[in-house]
């Protein structure tokens, strides 16, 4: 078991998102299909945002705002922190060495706590995606009614503010653009819970380390302490002496490699979570905008 194969939904969704993130410690590249597929998906996305920017100077300021700006941050938030990723690729890689050499200790402890740590985030996660989509999926086809009472189009019939052709369009303008914006969002959050997720994971494997090497201290004693005969003491002292120092040397190993891997992590997540933290103070303002504004109204 190694960190590629451990989550299958990770592995997925990286593949699937196109953001191929690295999934092992060696240089391995991914498959030609997947390459393709992301760099018809950035493609999108690149599209889209010009179709956003070019929409602040075509569609009135307050329509922008509401609803332009916040998938151009998530745009740019997104992107950073796979670029981020990307330009620390040997520390990324590095880091999963080590963990595989970690997960691959034959303990049945250790599958227990990758269970117990793993198990209860997939459904969240999935929860988190498929949510996400829903509502995009809402958002986007708001506008799609008015197909049934007008025939020509303007930018501010547009639920996104995008600009791909010049106003007025027809009908099927209106709603082939309206399909391409949802497109477009739809794999913006895929890409978007896909770098979440894989952050996520990395985060929980360390997790595991920590809390294996608490749980399996506790035993140690625990098996230590068995030994509570006198008799038995004295005849086994020598024998399981030597044993729980061994099992000590080897735990006191392991936890050093998961401070290392800690600090590892850290220098490569710190500036993504820190990030995503800004995002997310400017996304509650941009929504105090439109609320404010739909107040006003």
């Amino acid at each position: 078991m190694d960190f590629r194969d451990i989550s299958k939904l990770n592995r997925w969704m990286n593949l699937i998102s196109g953001n191929l993130l690295p999934m092992s410690s060696d240089d391995s590249s991914f498959p030609f299909f997947w390459r393709l597929n992301s760099v018809v998906g950035w493609s999108f996305v690149l599209a889209y945002l010009c179709g956003l920017i070019a929409g602040f100077f075509f569609v009135p300021g307050d329509k922008s705002l509401k609803d332009g700006m916040i998938s151009i941050v998530i745009i740019m938030e997104v992107s950073v922190i796979i670029i981020r990723i990307y330009t620390q690729k040997r520390l990324v890689q590095e880091l999963i060495r080590k963990l595989n050499d970690n997960l691959h200790i034959q303990d049945e402890m250790m599958q227990d706590v990758l269970t117990m740590t793993l198990k209860p985030m997939k459904t969240p996660l999935q929860f988190y995606w498929v949510v996400s989509t829903v509502a995009a999926i809402v958002w986007c086809c708001v506008p799609l009614p008015l197909t049934l009472h007008k025939n020509i189009f303007y930018y501010l019939d547009l639920q996104s503010p995008v600009v791909y052709s010049k106003e007025p369009f027809s009908v099927t303008s209106f709603v082939l653009i309206n399909v391409v914006v949802l497109l477009n969002n739809i794999y913006l959050i895929t890409k978007k819970v896909a770098v979440d997720m894989y952050m996520t994971h990395l985060v929980l494997l360390i997790t595991v380390q920590h809390l294996y090497t608490s749980q399996k201290l506790v035993s140690i004693f625990r098996e230590g302490n068995q030994l509570d005969d006198y008799e038995d003491l004295h005849k086994d002292y020598s024998k399981a002496g030597r044993t729980m120092v061994m099992a000590l040397k080897t735990l006191c190993q392991h936890h050093i490699s998961a401070i290392k891997l800690t600090l590892m992590l850290k220098k490569l997540l710190s500036l993504n979570f820190s990030l995503i933290y800004v995002n997310g103070v400017l996304r509650f303002c941009f929504l105090a905008v439109m609320i404010l504004s739909v107040n006003l109204d």
